[in-house]
């Protein structure tokens, strides 16, 4: 008997856990419908995942395709999605092996960005799928920041004094943000440029800087 209770507990358990949480908030239609109720969205979304949303006059779920929106806001943790349409860099390292991945491919896509820094000029978005991708969006445009890879010679290797790297990063994204300010007339902002690493709090420091002298 005490076996069974805890048999059947922990599969009551199991399926309390997989149960949908949503929070308060909204969605923006294409259309510019602005819904208010409750959502809900994994918390890495990738281009083949949904919303749901619920209304608060009924617990019926509707799923949204992310091409069906262009904005969604979850009040409880104030995270903000907003979606683009983006010729998406697919090049990353896979951190198991440190193998490159996808090298030299592109794809557009449909994706739902999280927002990290939003300005008055410049706003920077964050999206996962095996590893992080980082876009900045100027009000029009958004770009993508990226970094590319190539593995190393063996005789690149032979000399190699940190001796196992077995790749090169080339830092595109520093040469991306400086189309968007002059850094070679502004001494602190470019040695700020020159110590920016590929990752949110450093790209954070840096575009809201640039943000408040635009």
């Amino acid at each position: 008997r005490i076996l069974l209770l805890l048999v059947l507990f922990t599969a009551l358990n199991a399926g309390a856990q997989k149960k949908t949480r949503f929070s308060e908030g909204y969605i923006v239609t294409k259309q510019g419908e602005k819904l208010s109720g409750f959502v809900h969205w994994k918390k890495s979304d990738i281009a083949e995942d949904s919303l749901q949303f619920k209304s608060p006059k009924n617990d019926m779920v509707r799923r949204f395709a992310w091409s069906d929106l262009d904005e969604a806001h979850n009040s409880d943790n104030r995270q903000t999605l907003k979606v683009f349409t983006v010729t998406r860099n697919l090049e990353y390292i896979d951190g198991n092996d440190y193998t490159i991945r996808l090298k030299d491919k592109v794809a557009v896509q449909v994706i739902p960005l999280t927002e990290i820094y939003k300005g008055s000029k410049l706003s920077l978005y964050e999206y996962y799928d095996k590893s992080l991708f980082y876009f900045l969006y100027n009000g029009k445009n958004i770009l993508q920041l990226i970094q590319k890879y190539r593995y190393l010679t063996s005789t690149e290797r032979m000399f190699d004094f940190e001796k196992g790297r077995r790749f090169e990063i080339t830092d595109v994204y520093r040469g991306l943000l400086a189309t968007y300010y002059n850094f070679y007339e502004d001494s602190k902002m470019r040695y700020m440029l020159d110590n920016t690493l590929y990752e949110v709090g450093s790209l954070r420091r840096i575009i809201s800087k640039m943000d408040s002298r635009l």
